[in-house]
């Protein structure tokens, strides 16, 4: 605008009649056609016609069956391909099993040393010479039998049953 007016002040255009004719003309698009609106464009109208006749309810339809049909198509595949391999025949096992190097059976009591302490002698004698579970229980029995300091009963023997004895004089310590 300001430039329009220096532009006039130059020419000598005083008057607004001569400021009118002066002007220079803006050419619209409303101007060339007129049926150009202005303003956000507008949206396709509702096909009233499909959504009364449930057309997209149908539409919808066949899309979630087509959706079903390809899920169970997929857990067949995957089904069938589990079954192919636990239907593995029984020989094929029991060949990977003589393929395999049979290991040679190690002292337990070797393999959890430290290799500076495995010449280490124990500081402690005790009548546990093996593990727990391989002494028979007579042995356990004749080192209770010779230990004075252990008060408890041998083992009931074949064929014998176990006799609890109550004593009532005793009184119940249980909290209720």
């Amino acid at each position: 605008m300001i430039l329009q007016i220096k532009f006039q002040v130059k020419k000598k255009v005083l008057s607004p009649e001569e400021i009118y004719h002066n002007r220079r003309k803006v050419v619209l698009p409303s101007d060339n056609d007129p049926d150009f609106t202005y303003g956000i464009s507008t949206r396709p109208s509702t096909p009233f016609n499909q959504v009364i006749s449930y057309y997209y309810y149908r539409e919808f339809l066949k899309k979630q069956e087509e959706n079903k049909r390809q899920e169970i198509l997929q857990k067949k595949k995957l089904r069938r391909e589990y079954y192919e391999r636990m239907a593995a025949p029984a020989n094929l096992l029991s060949n990977l099993a003589s393929k395999r190097v049979q290991k040679k059976e190690v002292d337990p009591r070797s393999l959890y040393k430290m290799k500076k302490f495995s010449h280490a002698q124990p500081k402690i004698d005790s009548w546990w010479k093996f593990p727990p579970g391989i002494y028979p229980m007579e042995t356990m029995d004749e080192y209770d039998a010779n230990n004075t300091t252990i008060n408890h009963p041998s083992p009931p023997k074949e064929n014998q049953e176990i006799i609890e004895e109550e004593k009532d004089d005793e009184p119940n310590n249980t909290i209720q």
